[in-house]
């Protein structure tokens, strides 16, 4: 992360953390203790800037795959040494004129024509049983050339005329990526994102978009609330045992101290 975060600052290269990244970084410093990964935005031309700059580069390599179950393109930022597994998730966004939430709602429409036809291709019997393409693979061929079938049909949707389009300049949720699980409409005005601000995460900058507690907010509400799940962890101490007296006289001793 901290070299990553090195590289697009040597080469002026904007990205933003986001979701649990973002949500961590603010409640916890750094990773929310059951996460595993780092999910980092860029704009869809810094992304193509970071792949033509890794092409020849003899420590890092972009890992891109297509994955059938999520009929998604997966874009990773990765070491070189394929022994290496740890890598950073890149998301993919798009320039609209028309940040608004019918914007969105008509992308995702059409990303879900998109799946359909991808479903009933003649291709698709193949994808499902590798599940995960990478590009070396000549499958991925014709996978991509239907994502860029339908990202050329969604330019009209992201460029609709707006008489407002200079003051409303906004970003958009790639068509390629996966659906966001919390169902969130990943769209907004450029200002809510960039320029981007420095924010700590186990203890090294990073960059942060420039409204944190819209998206924060918006996504996951109270974020210092428990989360209302809670009754379906698995118990690890049985329920019957802590409504024993001598269990309960044994947590106060060893919880209320002689002070109080």
């Amino acid at each position: 992360m901290t070299e990553f975060d090195e590289l697009c600052n040597k080469h002026d290269i904007p990205y933003w953390i986001a979701f649990g990244t973002l949500l961590g970084a603010v409640r916890h410093g750094g990773f929310i203790p059951w996460d595993d990964d780092i999910d980092l935005c860029m704009m869809r031309s810094d992304i193509q800037h970071i792949v033509k700059m890794m092409q020849n580069d003899n420590k890092y390599r972009v890992s891109i795959i297509y994955d059938a179950w999520n009929f998604c393109k997966q874009v990773r930022f990765m070491y070189r040494d394929r022994r290496n597994p740890c890598f950073l998730d890149l998301f993919i966004f798009e320039e609209t004129n028309a940040p608004t939430p019918d914007t969105f709602d008509r992308l995702f429409t059409l990303r879900h024509r998109m799946i359909d036809e991808m479903r009933s291709s003649d291709l698709f019997p193949t994808w499902k049983s590798k599940e995960f393409v990478p590009v070396e693979d000549p499958l991925s061929r014709d996978i991509e050339r239907l994502f860029a079938q339908y990202r050329e049909e969604s330019a009209s949707i992201l460029m609709t005329p707006h008489p407002n389009a200079s003051e409303t300049e906004g970003v958009i949720w790639g068509i390629e990526n996966l659906d966001d699980l919390n169902h969130y409409r990943w769209c907004c005005p450029k200002s809510d994102v960039l320029p981007t601000q420095r924010l700590s995460f186990e203890g090294h900058a990073c960059s942060a978009p420039a409204n944190i507690d819209k998206f924060l907010s918006e996504v996951y509400g109270d974020i210092y609330a428990l989360p209302n799940d809670l009754v379906s962890h698995c118990p690890h101490v049985s329920e019957k045992s802590l409504e024993n007296r001598e269990t309960l006289a044994s947590i106060k001793e060893h919880l209320v101290s002689d002070e109080t």
